[in-house]
């Protein structure tokens, strides 16, 4: 087999994948062995898509990524094997996974894992990578609220800003999905409000799961209140979902797509020169019940300074929106998030919440 970019490992014998984890294939020991040879190994993109993994071939490929610098993607697609009562996925898939998990956190280039369709009944192990990886696809299993709020804990300290977390991290996840699962609102709920410490992760996917309203809800009043990074949030198929709520939601998202966070920015900025003006104010006021403290010339000076920095920072904020926002929402934006821009906005309105459901004027 040559050395390519894209590879996908193919049972050269057509045999058919043992039940029994014992004995590893030869196949997969040659496998691995190239993966290990960091030297000449060119693969980037490593396929084991309905390979049928037993767990001690997982713990090979475990320990030859440990030696890999250069996977960029690893699909295990409905890959891990069989249970010894024939029943594929379960408990034995989930055992599989901290190896897996251990040797993808300590990846230096692994950015890509797919874990769909694996029956997968607990995924909790996959807490470390979530700091490691840029895309996690976790569809099509049995997972419940303990993945979910396994993986919350591990959004809410997923800040590249984030100087207070105990735990190290480099911000990269960007993409979540979590589509047709077991997840409940418990679950939805801890995920939407980990999102307020979070500024990565810009595409999240529950359809198809069994969360209610409650989780709509709070992730527009995520998005509302400060989270601009989120771009796409999927949530259809959910039946105790409202329309209004799943659609307020996306009008939301379409927003942080569509440059709200220059908003946000300038918000900051006028912040930013309030302070400075009360700052000002508190001098003068010193200065004018202790004269000899306060030089007249360093108070001139101080507001002239503060006057110009003040002026310098509305300039910008003219400029970025009419060079990057305006013209980007008129141009490409849906009607209702430049109804949003424009009147709403977004900074400052705060949708009204009548019996469980958020009433808002779109």
């Amino acid at each position: 087999m040559n050395n390519d970019d894209n590879v996908r490992i193919i049972n050269n014998n057509n045999e058919e994948d043992s039940v029994n984890p014992d004995p590893i294939p030869e196949w997969f020991h040659e496998q691995c062995h190239r993966i290990r040879d960091d030297e000449h190994c060119r693969i980037q993109n490593l396929n084991l898509n309905i390979r049928r993994l037993s767990l001690s071939m997982i713990i090979l490929l475990a320990e030859a990524l440990r030696e890999n610098t250069t996977i960029q993607v690893l699909n295990l697609t409905s890959s891990l094997s069989v249970t010894a009562n024939g029943q594929r996925g379960g408990c034995h898939c989930a055992a599989m996974l901290y190896p897996l998990a251990m040797a993808v956190q300590q990846h230096p280039q692994l950015s890509k894992l797919y874990l769909s369709y694996n029956r997968l009944m607990d995924a909790s192990s996959l807490q470390c990578v979530a700091s490691s990886l840029v895309e996690l696809y976790l569809d099509h299993n049995q997972l419940t609220d303990t993945t979910a709020l396994s993986l919350a804990e591990a959004l809410s300290n997923n800040n590249s800003n984030n100087n207070n977390s105990t735990i190290t991290t480099t911000s990269r996840l960007g993409i979540l999905s979590l589509n047709s699962n077991r997840i409940t609102s418990v679950g939805g709920v801890a995920i939407a409000n980990a999102l307020r410490y979070n500024d990565t992760l810009q595409s999240l996917d529950l359809a198809n799961n069994c969360i209610g309203n409650d989780t709509g809800l709070a992730l527009v009043t995520v998005i509302r209140e400060g989270n601009v990074t989120l771009r796409r949030v999927r949530l259809e198929r959910n039946s105790k979902i409202s329309t209004k709520t799943d659609r307020t939601c996306r009008v939301w998202t379409n927003a942080n797509r569509h440059g709200r966070y220059l908003l946000f920015r300038s918000k900051r900025k006028l912040k930013q020169r309030r302070q400075q003006q009360q700052q000002q104010q508190q001098q003068q006021q010193q200065q004018h019940l202790y004269p000899s403290r306060f030089p007249q010339k360093k108070i001139q000076d101080d507001a002239a300074a503060t006057t110009g920095e003040a002026t310098k920072q509305d300039d910008d904020k003219e400029e970025e929106y009419k060079k990057k926002l305006w013209p980007l929402v008129l141009a490409k934006a849906p009607h209702d998030v430049i109804y949003l821009f424009l009147v709403a906005k977004p900074t400052t309105f705060v949708p009204t919440v009548t019996n469980g459901s958020t009433e808002t004027p779109w």
